[in-house]
Parts: structure tokens; sequence; C-alpha cells
């Protein structure tokens, strides 16, 4: 093969494979991430003075209807001086009736601090994702980034093989030009690979990692084995 076309092959898979925008879905800032935390922040202040609020007007409700019980019993006592009067029964009355309104009151109260308190957690559980697919992130994109540094340090190696084999050109082993397709076509495995974790899902890019390692591992050794094969110190 022509080792100068190879050369540029190599370099522009490296420049391709860099300028490959990473994840299908839009990547998030630390601006986005601080920005969760605030809204969750504000979701959390607000919900609890949502909370404070309906506990005081529940309190308020019942007060009133604690007002009313004893006033109604009161009254119903009122006319235990007349003979004919039996109020046992609409005292009872009363008291199951202030009873219901209380227990209401305390339910619609519930029901409204669990709107609050599901709405805060929305926001917190937003914010927590956020952070963890930010993380996730940052480690994708330092293992791409070594990766790269690695895959550049490995083509220069490559290169400078190349040109002791044009050095050599008139004792060089038979072979060597394959065992140079070999290490393209490794080198090719490991861009197509790299390419592959760079566009998946932020949530699953660890699940193409195995494949880059296996394709890097490929590389070495088919670099190996030419070096080998040049009989050059290995590099």
């Amino acid at each position: 093969m022509n080792f100068s076309m190879y050369r540029w092959f190599l370099g522009a898979g490296l420049i391709a494979g860099t300028a490959l925008l990473t994840g299908c879905e839009e990547e998030l800032t630390q601006d986005d991430v601080n920005q969760h935390r605030r809204e969750a922040q504000t979701a959390l202040e607000e919900a609890r003075e949502e909370a404070r609020e309906a506990q005081a007007d529940a309190d308020r409700q019942i007060a009133m209807v604690e007002r009313e019980r004893r006033e109604t019993i009161a009254d119903l006592r009122a006319r235990q001086n007349d003979p004919d009067a039996d109020i046992r029964d609409e005292i009872e009355a009363a008291n199951r009736e202030a009873d219901r309104k209380i227990a209401e009151i305390r339910r619609e109260a519930a029901g409204d601090l669990k709107g609050v308190h599901e709405e805060a957690q929305k926001e917190l559980s937003e914010a927590r994702l956020a952070e963890d697919r930010y993380e996730s992130q940052q480690t994708r994109d330092r293992y791409i980034q070594d990766t790269e540094q690695m895959l550049a340090k490995m083509d220069s190696n490559i290169a400078r093989l190349e040109d002791r084999a044009d050095l050599g050109r008139s004792r060089e082993p038979a072979g060597f030009d394959r065992m140079m397709d070999i290490v393209e076509q490794r080198r090719e495995q490991v861009r197509e690979s790299l390419d592959a974790l760079k566009a998946a899902d932020i949530d699953e890019w660890k699940t193409y990692q195995d494949e880059v390692e296996n394709s890097l591992d490929q590389l070495k050794s088919a670099y190996a084995d030419a070096v080998e094969g040049l009989g050059s110190d290995r590099r």
C-alpha cells in the first residue's frame, strides 16, 4: 500500500473522530445543572411555604367547626330545662357532623400537601438526574479524550514505523505490507467503535466501551506484529 496515503488516512480519521458530535441527546452544561438545582431549591421553599399556608388554613377551618360545635351543643343544653326535651341524640348528631367536617378538612389539606410535595419531589428528581447525567458526560468525555490521545500516540508510532520501512525498503521483510494493511484495518475498527460510543445516548455509552477497548487491544497487537516483522525495537 501507499504509506503516505495511509498516514493521511490516520490523520483524517482522528480529525473526523474528534469533530463528531458526542451523543444523540442534547448535552448538559454546568449552567444547566445549576439551573436545575436552583429550580429544585425554589420548589422546596415554595412547598414549605404552601404547606405552612395549607396547614394554617386547615387549622382555621377546624377552629371554626369546633366553635360551631360548642355553640350548637351549648344551645341544645340550654333546652335541658324543658322536661320534654331529649337532646342526647341531637348532641351526638352535632358531634358526628363536626367530626365529619373536620375529617374532610384534613383530607383536603392532606391532598393539597401531597400535590405540593410531589411537585417538589419532581424538581428534586430532575435536579438529581441532571447531576448524574452531567457527571456521566464528564466521565465519557474524559474517556474519549484519553482514548484519542492514545490513538494520536499510536498514529505517531505507526508513522515512524512507516518511515523506517521506507528507508529500508530494499530489505523490507516479506509480508510487511500485509501487516500494515492489518494495522490499517484495526485502526479503522477503533475509529468506528469510538464513533459509535460518541453517538450513543449518554445513558448507554458505557455499553460501547468494551468494543472500543477490544479494538484498541487488536490495534496494539497488530502494531506489535508489524514492529517485530520489521525487526525494530518495539515502541
